[in-house]
């Protein structure tokens, strides 16, 4: 799949703009906690789809998707 900075960069602005929307209206520790999720979602998300573009052969790519805490 090609890399797409575009693509990239308007969901990380669509996540930007829930985050916002997260802390004004819910409890600032939950909404952290949900947006921190949310980041790790779209990361793990981004390694998958273009970490071999990155240079990562697919055991890091997988190391560095799986959940680290829970």
């Amino acid at each position: 799949m090609a890399c797409e900075p575009n693509a990239i960069v308007t969901r990380i602005a669509k996540l930007g703009a829930v985050e916002a929307r997260m802390l004004a209206n819910e409890e600032p520790h939950e909404a952290i906690a949900a947006i921190h999720a949310r980041r790790c979602a779209l990361l793990t998300e981004l390694l998958a789809d273009h970490g071999a573009q990155l240079g990562l052969d697919a055991p890091t790519i997988a190391f560095a998707s799986e959940p680290k805490h829970k």
